[in-house]
């Protein structure tokens, strides 16, 4: 049965993390302008309940439309990511991920920028598309409070961290590709979002990451710990931009005095973080 019969693609992508958060087993019909959720029909009323709970919280934290980017940063990561994956799949994949994985032994030795790296590399087109599903519905709640250019930003970091900190912890013997650090760190980020802005269900994504970490752990060669780390980093990041935030007073008072500038210089800087790490990675610069 239905859920609503009119949904944007960004709304029923929003519903769907609230459900996975319960645990409520749906799918989504996604349509630009039109798209619905189905539910089995002994699921309805619990899903209805908790899809209304849901959005009565977001209606006190959304924030006013001059705050949300309109560029479409959400359909265009996921894009680069896909032609990049066929570029190194149709070339020599072997010699980009020797390059670029997340080896541990050769990070701690100086090798950073493998953090970076690693976050472009997929194992093969399932493990990207599933990393790009989940990825961008916590993107989109995410640019509501920073905006597109930032908010990428901050997912970005936070899987580099987490790469990072997986290697100090394995030093050695472990090896790992992927954007699913960032995806946990997107996680993260919401999560501090939600209970240090002092909502009631600042749960929802911890419960959310807790059904991905389930999910994506049945994949063979799952990287459970860069998950968990992802999750932590994208938590520490997330109070960090809060605190900021609440010493700025408004978000329109960021340190440029043109919101669109300051968020066009961190599309710039998104673009040139992986950019110049793969130049280095090859040893270009």
């Amino acid at each position: 049965m239905k859920i609503d019969g009119r949904l944007t693609e960004q709304k029923a992508n929003e519903w769907s993390l609230v459900l996975l958060a319960m645990g409520i087993p749906h799918k989504i019909n996604a349509q630009k302008e039109d798209s619905f959720i189905e539910v089995p029909s002994g699921f309805l009323q619990q899903a209805e309940n908790q899809i209304n709970l849901y959005e009565a919280e977001i209606s006190a934290v959304i924030l006013p439309e001059k705050y949300i980017d309109p560029v479409p940063i959400p359909v265009f990561t996921p894009l680069i990511l896909y032609i990049f994956h066929i570029l190194v799949y149709s070339s020599s994949a072997h010699t980009w991920i020797n390059s670029g994985a997340a080896v541990s032994s050769k990070m701690i030795e100086g090798q950073w920028w493998r953090g970076i790296t690693a976050l472009t590399l997929h194992a093969d087109i399932g493990h990207l598309l599933s990393n790009i599903v989940f990825g961008v519905i916590a993107a989109v709640s995410i640019f509501r409070l920073t905006g597109s250019g930032l908010g990428w930003f901050l997912i970005i970091i936070s899987g580099f961290f987490a790469n990072m900190l997986n290697a100090l912890i394995y030093k050695a013997g472990h090896s790992a590709i992927g954007s699913s650090t960032s995806v946990f760190g997107a996680l993260g980020i919401l999560t501090a979002f939600q209970v240090f802005r002092k909502r009631k269900r600042g749960w929802v994504p911890v419960a959310g990451a807790a059904a991905l970490l389930a999910l994506l752990g049945q994949a063979p060669n799952s990287d459970l710990s860069g998950h968990l780390f992802g999750m932590i980093c994208g938590f520490v990041i997330g109070v960090v931009f809060i605190l900021i935030t609440k010493k700025i007073k408004n978000l329109e008072t960021f340190p440029l005095p043109n919101r669109d500038k300051f968020q066009t210089m961190f599309y710039l800087i998104n673009i040139l973080i992986p950019v110049v790490s793969w130049l280095i990675a090859f040893n270009k610069i």
